[in-house]
């Protein structure tokens, strides 16, 4: 299958493809083969460098089908809406504005030790002092060598490197994205027929919050009753949320950093619901990866950690019930430490991944003896890795996402089908929408990135799977912001920096026996924000795959009332922005005397409230003292030029005339109640710097364009 590519040499090739008189399945090789040699990532070494990589355009797998096609109706039927708001924001952390996004906060510090070390390495190599020597106490001698090509070592070299390896804030965490949230942190169970919905929130998304929701004949949204906080492991993140349920209860597995909690959701006798942690279990040396809990009956649930240890629990009893440890593929610390698994929906089988291999338990037999293996890397590009795995609603099927595919898996049969999701990062949430008669499921795939989200569509003819539609991107909140921003609304920096934060779990939500669903995405600092599908209405020949005016009009008023409710919420550390007025005149010294770093920091430092600096907020900026401003304002009226005399006077230039000859003639000229319309004061010849120019013919005054006085307003 074809995603959709920016080339014009694309269409060129399908168009001419299609004018020839062969079977449709040769055109699409004939489109195949020339795409393959111009753009392909792993034909062309040009294209790697020219073109992104995750768009690289691949045919579509059908072992049913023997051969690719291109079908006749690709679109994707759904009419998909603009994200909306689904809760009012909370209170948040201050320093989320002013720091950055906190999920992507393990990976600058893994990049910041990384250079560190790779630093120390080059500087040891070299023979050199280590530039943070100071930090650890060293004092290393640089030492000459007679043999350039041979690099030397010192003992301090080595101890410096060891103790920088010790000092690893994350050792067992390495990667260009936070996989640690692989699965999401947010989903949906039910308790005696009501749905809730499971979050994090808190300043350090430690609590665990439920909302329930009511549901109407055209879409669900948010109950009015107050939610349910539940406090976890205090400033551990919440990194993993999985609902299931038991009779007519709920039982909700939470994972996080080094604790994994169990939490029970049942009607109480004075409360509507009530939500208690039933066990916990913690990590002492790794953290845990990935956690899943059954969604049959025989309430189990199973942990991994770093150290790729997978452990399956009994509910019942509180223990453990097996332990295995899992292969490791590869000496990489990305590809070591990560791990994921998912319970099968319709067996007994437990799925357990790692970057290369699919690994199938049998809950029935030991937990060390796999029952069989499934490698993806025949039909993938070698760059690729697992990253996700779904189970499919309406089939036996698995779904396994790599960097830039989605395939689905028969454990009978084998690899069945295979998609370009084009998405700029690895998936790390996805849901699944079983459709109204079974007969096509959607697939929706997400990274951490706010604008890495698309669908994607499994159909079944004659009780086989052949996909007929392309990959459909998602709007996102970057697109309200968009349209928002084009009307002058929306405009709160600080709103703009709220919508722009990572996205941390996904999940989607329907009305069994209608069509349509929605769909839910939680973000890095506890916001939730919804997107309805809804079916496709064709008016003649004009198909449209996004909401009309009138609808995107309603949806941004929405976020103009939730901007409303985030000033609110967030006042205390949003302040009035203010734009003071300082002198350059200290800057200007400094270039000429060569002294910039000495003269810009005194520069500095003589800024009003320079001592006491607001750190709360990026937008945050120094407010300037109300006496200086108010002098600074009365004593603009006296001013010839603001600057000019500054700028000269740093430069060792004179500075302005002191002459107001022109000011008060012209004063006097205006006072005076006998002057006339037509007689002008004399002006001295000097130009608008203070300096004398020659009078030339244009610039006297013409008697046809002489000005009136009463056109002055006098």
């Amino acid at each position: 299958m074809l995603p959709c590519w920016p080339s014009e040499r694309l269409f060129h090739f399908i168009k001419q493809a299609m004018e020839e008189e062969t079977p449709e399945n040769a055109n699409v090789e004939v489109v195949y083969r020339h795409i393959l040699g111009e753009f392909s990532h792993f034909k062309n070494k040009t294209a790697r460098v020219s073109f992104d990589h995750c768009a690289a355009v691949t045919p579509n797998l059908h072992a049913n089908a023997g051969q690719p096609h291109v079908p006749l109706d690709s679109r994707f039927k759904y009419n998909v809406c603009l994200p909306q708001p689904f809760l009012p924001p909370s209170k948040i952390n201050p320093d989320c504005l002013y720091v950055g996004d906190p999920f992507n906060q393990i990976v600058q510090e893994k990049e910041k030790w990384q250079s560190d070390l790779d630093t120390l390495i080059r500087n040891a190599r070299k023979g050199k002092k280590w530039t943070e020597t100071l930090k650890y106490g060293l004092h290393t001698n640089k030492v000459k060598k007679k043999d350039e090509r041979k690099p030397i070592y010192t003992v301090n070299s080595y101890i410096a490197v060891a103790k920088h390896v010790a000092a690893d804030p994350h050792p067992y965490f390495s990667g260009k994205y936070n996989w640690l949230g692989t699965g999401g942190c947010l989903s949906e169970c039910s308790v005696n027929g009501e749905k809730y919905i499971l979050h994090p929130t808190g300043e350090n998304m430690s609590l665990l919050r439920v909302t329930s929701l009511d549901v109407n004949e055209e879409k669900i949204f948010a109950s009015k009753q107050p939610p349910i906080r539940l406090p976890l492991a205090e400033r551990q993140r919440i990194y993993q949320i999985a609902g299931s349920n038991v009779e007519n209860r709920g039982i909700v597995a939470v994972r996080q950093e080094k604790v994994c909690s169990i939490v029970s959701l049942k009607e109480g006798l004075k409360r509507p619901l009530n939500a208690k942690t039933v066990l916990e279990i913690q990590e002492k040396d790794g953290v845990f990866v990935s956690i899943d809990i059954s969604q049959m009956e025989d309430k189990q649930f199973c942990t991994l950690d770093s150290d790729q240890i997978l452990k399956l629990w009994d509910l019942n009893t509180s223990s453990c019930t097996g332990s295995a440890e899992m292969p490791i593929s590869s000496a990489d610390p990305y590809s070591r430490s990560w791990g994921f698994v998912k319970f099968s929906t319709t067996s007994s089988n437990l799925f357990v991944l790692n970057r290369r291999t699919i690994y199938v338990k049998d809950r029935r037999m030991p937990l060390s003896q796999n029952s069989i293996e499934f490698s993806p890397q025949p039909i993938i590009d070698d760059c690729e890795d697992l990253s996700l795995l779904l189970n499919s609603l309406n089939s036996p099927l698995i779904y396994v996402a790599t960097n830039h595919h989605l395939l689905s898996l028969d454990l009978r049969f084998g690899w069945i089908q295979r998609w370009s999701h084009l998405m700029h990062q690895p998936p790390m949430y996805g849901s699944v929408y079983p459709g109204v008669g079974k007969s096509d499921e959607v697939i929706i795939l997400s990274s951490s990135m706010p604008r890495d989200s698309n669908a994607i569509v499994n159909k079944w003819k004659d009780g086989k799977p052949v996909s007929e539609t392309f990959p459909a991107g998602l709007p996102s909140t970057a697109d309200c912001l968009l349209r928002a921003n084009a009307q002058g609304k929306c405009l709160s920096p600080s709103l703009k920096r709220r919508m722009q934060m990572s996205t941390t779990g996904l999940t989607l939500l329907w009305q069994d026996g209608k069509s349509g669903f929605m769909s839910l995405k939680a973000t890095s600092i506890g916001d939730v924000i919804s997107q309805q599908f809804l079916p496709e209405v064709r008016l003649g020949d004009k198909n449209t795959s996004s909401s009309s005016e009138q609808e995107h009009e309603t949806e941004i008023k929405l976020w103009e009332g939730w901007e409303k409710d985030h000033e609110i919420a967030c006042a205390k550390y949003l302040p009035t922005l203010r734009c003071p007025t300082y002198s350059y005149e200290t800057s200007f010294n400094a270039i000429k005397t060569h002294k910039c770093p000495n003269k810009i920091l005194a520069w500095q430092c003589s800024f009003p409230g320079s001592g006491n600096v607001n750190n709360n907020c990026q937008f945050c900026t120094e407010e300037a003292n109300d006496a200086d401003y108010k002098k600074m304002l009365c004593d603009l009226g006296c001013y010839k030029d603001l600057m000019a005399g500054v700028l000269l006077k740093a430069w060792d230039k004179e500075g302005l005339t002191t002459k107001v000859e022109s000011r008060k003639k012209v004063e006097n000229w205006l006072k005076d109640t006998s002057a006339k319309s037509d007689e002008f004061p004399e002006l001295p010849e000097y130009d608008d710097c203070g300096f004398k120019v020659p009078m030339t013919p244009s610039r006297q005054p013409h008697p046809s364009k002489r000005m009136k006085r009463e056109s002055l307003g006098f």
